[in-house]
């Protein structure tokens, strides 16, 4: 009897070594779409976890593989209950860890004002990577941290209405559509890096600055009324292979199929004393120096009063101590 107790307590402790070893996407596949539209309490569940009352989703390991329409459904604001039980009119998805998400028709739904940041990553397979659905050209889409990998079949990201913005982040889309990022405006910022092989469409205006971007496209690269580039250097062509200068100031691009633009801005704050040309460190050079001088300006002459009088009473305490050696 105890020797078969002895097998079972070792089967038990076999089976949960087995189970903690295997991968958490072996163990903690979403089949069906994980939507947060209409719920007005917190909520968690394998891979992600949801603050109501700041209107907070954090993915860390997040593994949705569905055949549903959508794999992930992020609400709009006005989606909550109109009480405190939201104080923050933006959904803010914070990244942590690895992320996957595989659905039919769009990995992400999204409405409203959505901010992704984070450290983490995040992969999404589908007909569209990231879709939004709002047509309020207030709501915005802000990428502001983290790495985006997008294979989609159609468009990578869509938005006809919203504003769709890039910081900090690297983001990376494969299409099988000749347009891998279309909304109303798109912005990349500092320390992007955006790399696409379809067109980046902005109905609007299209604003690269202090940022990488690398497009190959079928197609014009860039397809906007309106192209700003600040603080980069754009070469264009027919390929990737056969690239040559654009003149930003004239605005020079005229549809070519392949675009690399390279950040030139150097991360460091420019002098307010000596113009662009000369970083901000040597403003505060310049102003230790100054006070280390006028310091001393005032330092030395009391010090030179300080010996004086010194010298002056060691001048006096030896005459005194002569004066009574020779009275002795």
């Amino acid at each position: 009897m105890k020797r078969i107790f002895s097998i079972v307590i070792a089967l038990i402790t076999v089976s949960a070594l087995f189970t903690l070893a295997l991968p958490v996407s072996a163990k903690s596949v979403h089949k069906s779409t994980v939507s947060l539209i209409g719920i007005n309490k917190n909520q968690s569940g394998s891979g992600y976890e949801w603050d109501n009352y700041h209107n907070v989703l954090t993915l860390d390991g997040l593994n949705v593989k569905t055949s549903d329409d959508y794999g992930l459904k992020i609400p709009d604001e006005n989606d909550y209950t109109p009480t405190t039980s939201s104080i923050n009119a933006t959904t803010t998805v914070v990244l942590k860890g690895d992320n996957y998400i595989e659905a039919k028709k769009a990995a992400i739904f999204i409405e409203g004002k959505v901010v992704f940041k984070g450290s983490g990553t995040l992969t999404l397979v589908s007909e569209t990577g990231i879709f939004c659905s709002s047509s309020d050209k207030t709501d915005s889409l802000s990428i502001i941290g983290g790495n985006y990998k997008i294979t989609a079949k159609g468009i990578g990201i869509v938005s006809d209405f919203h504003r769709v913005s890039f910081s900090n982040c690297n983001v990376t889309v494969k299409t099988s559509s000749d347009i891998a990022i279309k909304a109303q405006t798109v912005t990349t910022g500092a320390k992007t890096v955006l790399t696409a092989n379809g067109s980046i469409s902005g109905k609007d205006k299209i604003q690269i600055e202090s940022s990488s971007v690398t497009v190959n496209a079928k197609n014009a690269a860039l397809i906007s009324d309106k192209l700003v580039f600040t603080s980069v250097t754009v070469k264009a062509g027919d390929s990737a292979s056969n690239l040559t200068d654009i003149d930003i100031k004239n605005s020079s691009y005229n549809g070519q199929k392949s675009v690399k633009i390279i950040s030139n801005y150097d991360g460091q704050k420019k002098s307010v004393f000596f113009g662009d040309d000369v970083p901000r460190y040597v403003d505060i050079i310049v102003i230790i120096l100054g006070v280390g001088i006028i310091a001393c300006a005032i330092a030395l002459p009391i010090l030179r009063k300080k010996k004086k009088v010194k010298e002056a009473i060691a001048k006096r305490d030896a005459e005194q101590a002569q004066s009574k050696k020779k009275k002795n």
